[in-house]
């Protein structure tokens, strides 16, 4: 009779195990929070130039306003009994899905502390849209 109970709750513990493996957290995309929104940043760069008919170096500067990616996105770790880790994990990150090539011009630049007529055009990467995707390590 003992040995009946003991195979029973054996049993029971696996398909509980079980049923818990196939159970996972259902994701709802409507939860998610990402967008895109703009971001006053500076962007410094030193560069060689010509200035009073030498090449010098000079730091360059200029405020711009960028956009970034910013948001919540549901993700979830349920159990797993097939995994060696124990959990099956579905991790989601706001991040970029587009971006274009933007000029920016760098209008303030100093030489040896010094403040030049002199301005420098860089290309930077900017975000044009962003939306929840997997996580990268």
């Amino acid at each position: 009779m003992f040995l009946r109970v003991r195979r029973a709750m054996q049993s029971l513990a696996f398909l509980m195990t079980f049923v818990l493996a196939r159970t996972s957290a259902v994701i709802n995309p409507q939860n998610d929070d990402c967008d895109f929104q703009q971001s006053l940043i500076r962007i410094e760069r030193v560069m060689r130039t010509v200035h009073g008919g030498s090449i010098v170096s000079v730091r360059c500067f200029s405020e711009v306003t960028l956009n970034k990616c910013e948001g919540t996105c549901e993700s979830s770790v349920t159990p797993s009994v097939r995994l060696h880790s124990g959990f099956r994990k579905n991790c989601r990150c706001c991040r970029e899905t587009s971006s274009n090539l933007r000029e920016v011009v760098l209008d303030r630049c100093t030489l040896n502390g010094n403040e030049i007529p002199v301005q420098k055009t860089i290309t930077v990467t900017e975000i044009t849209g962003c939306s929840c995707q997997p996580c990268v390590d």
